[in-house]
């Protein structure tokens, strides 16, 4: 490969993602010339591996196994039907067919197009990473819907095969079929009016969000400070079987068993610390992320602080309980250390959301957005659909000529749309005590953090109003979240940390000229909730 190369590639390149790797190396002012050298070195042949069976060797192998580090030199792999044997890579970025058959009739994808298809299944596997600023899981997806994020490129999957619509259109099918791709996507594009960047707010505004931040858990001084349970019941298996008869009147007495309360530590330390042993969570060092104050794994075991004062309660035969043997207790020990840790890290969360919420500025925060959305079949069907366009009338609304409105459209659910004409018809009461409102759709702009364990929400809808006739403009902030029927219980989470922020949310920063509310609003839901959302909605701004 030469430079000459990679200019006529350049020069033909149509692909979004090759423009801007070349925009990119431009910038960098990496030369045409120096990318070709560095292109064959990376992909020179002791950089390449043929891998076809499991019966390559051992070296191979590894090789193939441990693509993510950082010391594996592999940069490309030749391989026949290989990750369909169990070969198991996340940072795979591109795939290559190297052939041009096809095996589809009448329109029906055939064993190795579906074949294929799982190929691309598997190699999409998702390559975990955590962005600063996004607390998204880092084996969470990020960037699915937001087709303008730059970052959305460490999340695709490139798969390349010689020019042939009939096999791309049969892969697409294939790929559907297997679930990895939706039935129907729809990319929809959000535009902020040109007539709302004119205004005020607009240059000067600002949303008031939380962060997240590890919680102090510098006071936790042991168990009872966090609520763990310290007595637990553990049954034996006694072994016996019994025989009875339906119809007769009489019954064999079941063998009778008895409860016997034991102290953890009476088992003895070393059989305690041999069953912490089998629980990783229990290594010191973890123990200490939870429990500062801890000074050694002998303090845990022994200090009334931690499992001195547990009592488990074994039930079992009257001999059993009499003799139990070392085996038995160390397995309730292990049984009940487990339950143990699972409600530590339960109750004692690695994060908290600060109750100080500070400003983002609303024209750096506030942005165009181009978006892929999914449509299943059991999707809302109002999703995806423009409000200016839907065929319920209920619902439709113009929204490019609505001030108040800061996108130039909607294409929510049924219950968002539902919302916002909810909004629309408040209007003349609003008008009346406000000089300015605005609802700003949330589309992945900002997201807030539950106060007790740093849980991310991205609230739908943000409302702003900018009371009228005060010495101080008074500027109320509504958080929003319409929510399906469905959802009502599952999120209810969500809805009871917007209820906190009334209370709890603080601002620090001093305007000499404005005054800030921050409301979180309990669900909307036309059908379920409209009626307690409208009582919530008067009381926050008073009308």
């Amino acid at each position: 490969m030469s430079g000459d190369d990679l200019q006529k590639l350049k020069d033909a390149a149509q692909s979004p993602a090759i423009q801007k790797a070349f925009a990119y190396f431009d910038e960098q002012g990496i030369t045409l010339n120096n990318l070709a050298a560095e292109l064959r070195e990376d992909f020179a042949p002791e950089r390449c591996l043929t891998v076809n069976s499991k019966s390559d060797s051992e070296e191979k192998q590894i090789l193939v196994n441990s693509l993510e580090e950082a010391s594996n030199p592999i940069r490309a792999i030749f391989a026949v039907d290989k990750l369909n044997e169990g070969w198991d890579v996340l940072n795979l970025f591109d795939i290559v067919r190297l052939y041009n058959t096809r095996d589809a009739k009448k329109g029906v994808p055939g064993k190795t197009t579906i074949s294929e298809a799982q190929l691309i299944g598997r190699g999409a596997r998702y390559f975990p990473f955590q962005l600063s600023g996004n607390h998204t899981p880092p084996d969470q997806r990020k960037f699915d819907t937001d087709l303008d994020n730059e970052l959305r490129t460490l999340e695709e999957l490139y798969y390349h095969s010689a020019h042939n619509p009939r096999y791309i259109d049969e892969l697409h099918t294939a790929l559907v079929q297997t679930g990895i791709m939706p039935p129907r996507q729809r990319t929809i594009h959000l535009r902020v009016k040109d007539a709302f960047k004119q205004t005020d707010f607009w240059q000067n505004g600002a949303i008031f969000v939380n962060k997240r931040i590890r919680k102090d858990r510098s006071g936790i001084l042991g168990l009872n400070q966090i609520e763990i349970t310290q007595r637990h019941a553990y049954r034996l298996t006694t072994g016996y079987a019994a025989e009875t008869a339906i119809l007769e009147a009489s019954q064999t007495q079941a063998n009778q068993t008895n409860t016997q309360a034991y102290n953890l530590r009476n088992f003895g330390i070393h059989l305690v610390r041999k069953a912490l042993n089998q629980l990783d969570f229990y290594r010191f060092a973890n123990l200490k992320n939870f429990f500062p104050h801890l000074k050694s794994i002998h303090d845990f075991i022994t200090s009334d602080d931690y499992l001195a004062q547990v009592i488990i309660d074994v039930t079992g035969t009257q001999a059993q309980l009499q003799t139990l043997s070392p085996e038995e207790k160390l397995r309730i020990a292990v049984a009940v250390l487990e339950k143990i840790s699972k409600e530590i890290q339960s109750n004692v969360p690695e994060y908290e959301g600060t109750k100080v919420f500070e400003p983002l500025a609303i024209q750096y925060c506030v942005k165009d957005k181009t978006l892929n959305i999914a449509l299943n079949d059991g999707s809302d069907q109002e999703f995806g659909v423009a409000m200016s366009q839907t065929t319920n009338l209920t619902l439709q609304l113009d929204l490019s000529s609505e001030a108040w409105y800061v996108y130039d459209e909607n294409y929510g659910t049924s219950e968002e749309k539902h919302l916002v004409r909810f909004i629309h018809s408040a209007l003349p009461n609003l008008q009346k005590k406000y000089s300015e409102i605005y609802l700003l759709r949330n589309a992945r702009l900002f997201q807030l953090y539950r106060f007790s364990d740093g849980a991310a929400l991205e609230p739908d809808f943000v409302l702003f109003a900018i009371e009228k006739h005060t010495q101080k403009a008074i500027i109320y902030q509504l958080f929003i979240e319409p929510k399906g029927g469905h959802l009502l219980s599952k999120d209810k989470w969500k809805e009871d940390f917007l209820k906190e922020i009334e209370q709890e949310a603080k601002i620090q920063v001093v305007y000499a000229n404005k005054d800030f509310r921050l409301v979180g609003m309990p669900f909307y839901n036309e059908t379920q909730r409209k009626s307690e959302f409208e009582t919530a909605f008067k009381q926050a701004l008073a009308i």
